[in-house]
């Protein structure tokens, strides 16, 4: 307690009264220090109110920050859930979120636009959330495209995913020390203002006593504004309140021996215990599982001698005996002497994402087990594949060699079903050996690395032209983008395409093919080559591009059935797409795309 000292009394020595010029200044001094008093009690309540006004205003940025912190782990989580499982629900709670977050980041700008320092940390905040959704958009739009098919391409997104989070993390506890830092300025402030104010108050009451009837009616004045700076602080105390407690994490605080001194409605209905049974009643470790419990006591030597327990996982069991996971960020409090006298803990449920994160480490672990299998199955299909179109070739060839022989030797011998059973034998013989050959290259197309540069598009249909030799049909070939890519693949590509519109519209009455190009809306170059010939039933559209898949028969068109799949696989492996449209009798349209970037490899 402060000592007060008393001003000193007028010296009498005997005499009747006073002289009336020192009466005066007397009461001149008393006026003096009373209105000294009255501007002492005016700028004491206008500190206390701007406190009560700092501190609502702190904790709302705290809870707008815990809200921006947990809308942007439910937008991760979607996210994630989206790219492992391609769930229309987590796009669409992605999608929410997303919106939710935007936002509050522009409530909590607006709450600290009177802070410089703030608004460059809430900025930096705002620019973290803004590149994690263009992230995620992009590997969304991505996962929509069949980009993210392969398990290594998902596996980094997941781990920039996790690196944008830690970022995120230190720019949220960045922003809320800085709030707490100014709270606690704040508050050492108007402590000290209220020391100074008690002080004058009453240094200035004992040496006033003079001129009481005036200091009263001051005093007056002074307490009627301290009622209402009350009130105010009483609306902001309740304010406050009703933040802690309907705050969207669970808050508690408990004493040395830990046993809860204040617990909030988030975390009641976590538990599901009624106030009346929890405050001053049990003990933090009391509503965890024994193991929890054992690891609470642990914990507590480090809290102890630190004053700070972040990011602990504990399981709590409820009253009607389920149990939970919640994260626990303690602080400790400390008295005047600077030992701990109590600690405030925040309590946030993860039992959903720690489910969520369980099941992401299984679905990436089978997505690994999965893709080493199937790495090796296309590994033993490709060896397969070669070792058997190696081994066929000899047969056929021996095959074809004595045909050949038997249709030089023994030509006048047979009869002319004899030779047109020979010359079958031959055709069939010479079509297996085109089989092996497509089928060969199509395996090599998953084991040859592409050669990108830039490819004039025009120049290669030239050149495939060119190579096909005279085209009964009218070509109509107009201006195509340049491509990036690998050229000789996409040759390939060409001469599969125009081959296949020059020869499916053979019967045509006026054949035409037609060679067009341009750009997509996304910046991607699009490609088609249309024809007027046989066309294809839409209902097989999915065995266009299967291997050994037609649609007509080798008798109507020749041909493996290899061509337009290793198309899908080229494009495929450029990052494009293609795909077909078509009538029956009214010919085909086949486009491909490429991306504006480099191909992958």
């Amino acid at each position: 307690m402060e000592t007060v000292e008393s001003p000193p009394a007028w010296p009498f020595r005997g005499r009747p009264s006073k002289p009336p010029s020192l009466i005066g200044l007397a009461v001149a001094c008393g006026l003096a220090l009373l209105i000294v008093i009255a501007l002492i009690a005016y700028r004491s309540i206008v500190a206390f109110e701007e406190s009560a006004r700092w501190v609502s205003h702190t904790y709302a940025v705290m809870s707008t920050l815990g809200q921006v912190q947990g809308t942007h782990d439910r937008m991760r989580l979607a996210w994630r859930g989206y790219l492992i499982g391609g769930s229309p629900e987590a796009l669409e709670d992605f999608r929410k979120t997303g919106e939710v977050l935007r936002e509050q980041v522009t409530r909590i700008q607006a709450l600290t636009a009177e802070n410089a320092r703030q608004q460059v940390h809430v900025g930096s905040l705002g620019a973290a959330i803004a590149e994690d959704l263009a992230a995620a958009e992009t590997s969304i739009a991505q996962k929509s495209a069949g980009a993210l098919e392969d398990s290594s391409a998902i596996l980094a997104v997941l781990e920039a995913m996790h690196r944008s989070a830690d970022r995120f993390a230190g720019l949220s506890e960045g922003i809320e020390a800085q709030e707490r830092t100014l709270l606690a300025s704040q508050e050492l402030e108007t402590a000290m203002q209220g020391a100074a104010a008690k002080r004058w108050i009453a240094i200035g009451s004992a040496a006033s006593l003079a001129a009481l009837a005036l200091a009263f009616w001051l005093l007056r004045r002074a307490m009627a504004r301290t009622s209402l700076a009350q009130a105010r602080a009483e609306r902001y105390a309740h304010e406050v309140e009703d933040l802690y407690n309907q705050a969207p994490c669970g808050y508690h605080s408990v004493d040395l021996n830990g046993v809860f001194t204040r617990i909030n409605d988030t975390e009641l209905a976590m538990l599901g215990y009624s106030r009346e049974e929890i405050v001053g009643r049990m003990r933090h470790p009391d509503l965890m599982t024994p193991e929890s419990a054992a690891l609470y006591e642990r914990r507590l030597e480090d809290f102890v001698r630190t004053g700070v327990v972040h990011g602990a996982e504990f399981t709590y069991r409820r009253k009607d005996g389920s149990t939970f996971i919640a994260q626990a960020d303690a602080t400790a409090v400390r008295g005047n002497d600077g030992s701990i006298v109590e600690s405030r803990t925040a309590l946030i449920d993860i039992t959903d994402r720690i489910k969520a994160q369980s099941e992401a480490r299984n679905l990436t672990l089978q997505l690994r087990e999965y893709s080493a299998r199937l790495e090796g199955i296309n590994k033993e299909l490709e060896s397969f594949s070669y070792s058997v179109s190696h081994d066929l070739r000899a047969p056929l060839r021996a095959i074809n060699g004595f045909a050949l022989m038997l249709d030089e030797d023994y030509r006048d011998r047979l009869d002319p079903e004899g030779r047109r059973l020979l010359g079958v034998v031959r055709a069939n013989a010479e079509s297996m050996a085109r089989l092996i050959d497509d089928l060969l290259a199509f395996s090599r197309l998953g084991k040859t690395a592409l050669v990108s540069a830039p490819v004039d598009m025009n120049v290669l249909v030239r050149e495939v032209l060119t190579e096909s030799g005279n085209v009964s049909a009218e070509l109509r070939i107009g201006a195509l983008p340049q491509a990036h890519g690998d050229r000789a693949l996409l040759k390939q590509v060409w001469a599969n395409l125009i081959g296949n519109a020059i020869k499916y519209s053979a019967n045509a009455v006026a054949p035409v093919v037609t060679i067009s190009g341009g750009e997509t809306p996304n910046g991607d170059c699009e490609y088609r080559v249309a024809d007027n010939g046989a066309g294809f039933d839409m209902r097989y559209y999915d065995k266009l591009f299967g291997v050994f898949q037609r649609l007509h028969s080798a008798s109507e068109f020749p041909g493996t059935g290899v061509g337009l799949a290793i198309v899908h696989r080229i494009v495929t492996r450029h990052g494009g797409r293609v795909w077909a449209e078509g009538q029956v009798g009214s010919g085909a349209v086949f486009h491909f795309t490429l991306g504006a970037g480099t191909a992958n490899g």
